[in-house]
């Protein structure tokens, strides 16, 4: 349900981010979030580091509401489609269907 107010926070909930660790060539390590790579941090420490990108994600997502969207993704129409039907009013199409059946069972015939 979308409202136009942002909604009032009432408990905390937690997500998960996979998130790259880096250690820079001077000692410090930098951090990024793998779905985010603009959102990084860098520090002395490993930790720090950590916690630093933590306080960004927190601040990123602060005034912000997370929802699922679903879209329908169009199919295209099938290419074999535009055949379909083509020779329903064929006088002659039945006598194609024989022929055809009678060649599978000739060949299955040579098989056994």
């Amino acid at each position: 349900m979308l409202t136009n107010s942002p909604p009032l926070i009432t408990s905390v909930n937690k997500v998960n981010y996979e998130v790259g660790i880096k250690r820079l060539k001077n000692g410090k390590y930098q951090t990024f979030v793998l779905d985010y790579p603009s959102l990084k941090a860098s520090a002395n420490s490993r930790d720090e580091a950590l916690q630093k990108l933590s306080q960004r994600l927190q601040a990123f997502f602060k005034d912000t509401e997370i929802i699922q969207l679903e879209i329908e993704i169009p199919q295209p129409e099938h290419p074999w489609l535009q055949f379909a039907g083509m020779f329903e009013n064929d006088p002659l199409f039945e006598k194609v269907l024989e022929a055809i059946q009678d060649y599978r069972n000739e060949i299955d015939a040579e098989e056994e």
